[in-house]
């Protein structure tokens, strides 16, 4: 993602780059979760999510609010991220990616033989 102003990237291009946690192990990123209810913040275990996982490699943090883990604590937390090597966090919400067979195509070109 060439860019200079990294912290100008859209979230959704984010996710395009890694919208797995097998895609984020193999790029280095961090992700932390963060309880706006009792202020609990946690490092994520990418490995062990992967391996504990029914998805593996293949699940998903994109726009998940998991329960706080803090005993008695009833809030969801937040799920936040930094790309691997950057010095550029966010917390991990984008559009869903759309599917690959809905995206709008460029015009037709049709010739009319008159």
């Amino acid at each position: 993602m060439g860019s200079r102003n990294i912290d100008r990237i859209p979230t959704s291009m984010w996710r395009e780059r890694a919208e797995t946690v097998g895609r984020m192990i193999e790029q280095g990123w961090a992700v932390e979760t963060r309880c706006p209810r009792c202020g609990l913040t946690m490092t994520a275990d990418l490995v062990a999510i992967c391996r504990l996982s029914p998805a593996g490699p293949l699940t998903s943090l994109w726009n998940k609010t998991p329960p706080c883990r803090r005993k008695g604590c009833p809030g969801r937390v937040t799920v936040f991220a930094r790309p691997g090597g950057l010095d550029v966090t966010f917390d991990l919400t984008a559009p869903e990616p759309r599917p690959e067979h809905s995206r709008p195509s460029g015009p037709s070109k049709s010739r009319s033989s008159a």
